[in-house]
């Protein structure tokens, strides 16, 4: 065994207590007393500004003890520890732990952190899904404190747990500066039962819908099942952020958003790779978007087929074709950064999915500009119009004939000035 920076022993003898985990752009390891080091180098002031436990401050000792501490905890199976590693480069780029609460041992309490050169890139979203499911195991939880997006990573956000609540919370968005309000509804339970998250109940996601509508706000909600997105429509909603996935969608689901007024920002890029058949990898292949992706972006694309996946995007594509069909507005959207996706590229392929789906091409390319403007009330751009905002986007080729035409980028301009891409 090998010492450590404290001259401790690495670990004992029934180390580690949960395998390395594999992921598609990640690796989870228990942590060990020699990631002192690579822990103390990432744990920056920026980073450590959002998370009241750590110092500002971490030495390669200080990191040391802490490990010293979740070894012991992990051991008496109070608590899972892991260091996160980028699987492309062997970098450690994070840590997230599961922890039982002190009375409560069937609940688990989530944390986690990136270093600030590895975040906004998805890397998080993976870690902590595939974290939840070892610490269930582990450490027999029947379910997590804090709902989605929260295990995701980034800094800390406002939250909600009851109607009561609503009023308050939007005056405050408000005054933060937010245009309009999106909610989370979502319990991430499409991903199996075992990673299950809180979230909110029908009558507090209402109340949140009522007091955005008292104040003129336009309310987009995040769902991934149609359960939800008719929770959510009939609450009030005035789009929805995604469209569902599943093996099969009621037949009326389209005559019923549409009488609702409802649009849709789909993000089939992201539906896509939910269904094991990510665009990550075709974006990479393309000449006319590759060169244009950062060598640091270039892993969370390489996300690889599952088949066996493929099954669960029944639903997107009957929904779609019913949605089309109602003249539901469909709006453009990618969710980036989620793994296959990366902000710019996958707007491209998210335009020629719409017309897979359905969607005439002047119909897609509407959807990525005069529609948009429209439903958000930019009334200043979306459209070639005197008085409107010059930014404009010159291509090679007619992509009312070709949709993939709009990769073939000859120029841009924003507000005006041409933009070096």
């Amino acid at each position: 065994m090998s010492n450590q920076p404290n001259g401790r022993k690495l670990d004992g003898p029934i180390w580690p207590p949960v395998e390395p985990i594999e992921g598609l752009s990640i690796r989870l390891w228990c942590i060990a007393l020699k990631d002192a080091s690579a822990i103390a180098e990432i744990m920056t002031p920026d980073v450590s500004r959002w998370l009241a436990s750590w110092p500002p401050n971490l030495t390669v000792e200080a990191a040391a003890e802490r490990i010293s501490r979740a070894q012991s905890a992990m051991q008496e199976k109070r608590e899972l520890h892991f260091r996160v590693e980028e699987r492309e480069r062997n970098l450690t780029i994070g840590y997230v732990s599961v922890a039982q609460s002190a009375t409560d041992r069937g609940v688990g309490h989530l944390s986690y952190w990136l270093g600030s050169a590895f975040q906004g890139k998805g890397y998080m979203t993976e870690a902590v899904r595939r974290a939840l499911a070892a610490g269930f195991r582990y450490l027999d939880l029947e379910r997590i404190e804090g709902g989605h997006p929260s295990q995701m990573g980034g800094p800390p956000f406002p939250t909600i747990t009851k109607s009561e609540e609503a009023e308050a919370f939007v005056e405050a968005r408000i005054a933060e500066g937010s245009d309009f309000i999106k909610i989370i509804y979502d319990n991430n339970a499409e991903f199996g039962e075992n990673q299950r998250l809180p979230a909110l109940d029908k009558a507090t996601m209402k109340a949140v819908i009522d007091a955005a509508h008292k104040r003129h706000k336009l309310v987009v909600v995040h769902i991934l099942t149609e359960e939800q997105a008719r929770d959510a429509i009939t609450a009030g909603a005035d789009g929805l952020a995604h469209l569902f996935i599943g093996d099969t969608v009621s037949s009326d689901f389209g005559r019923f958003a549409a009488s609702h007024h409802v649009f849709v920002i789909p993000t089939l890029t992201t539906l896509h790779m939910i269904c094991g058949k990510s665009p990550g990898p075709s974006i990479l292949a393309d000449a006319y978007l590759e060169p244009y992706i950062d060598a640091e972006w270039r892993s969370l694309l390489q996300v690889p087929a599952n088949p066996r996946q493929n099954h669960l995007c029944s639903a997107t594509t009957g929904a779609m074709r019913q949605l089309i069909a109602a003249r539901v507005p469909i709006l453009t959207g990618t969710d980036s950064p989620v793994p296959g996706n990366v902000y710019g590229a996958s707007v491209h392929v998210e335009l020629e999915l719409l017309v897979k789906a359905g969607l005439t091409r002047s119909q897609a390319l509407a959807a990525a500009t005069s529609l948009p403007a429209k439903t958000f009330g930019l009334n200043d751009r979306g459209s070639i119009q005197q008085g409107r905002r010059a930014d404009l986007l010159l291509v090679q080729g007619d992509p009312t004939q070709d949709i993939r035409a709009t990769r073939r980028i000859v120029d841009v301009w924003k507000r005006g000035s041409r933009v070096q891409r």
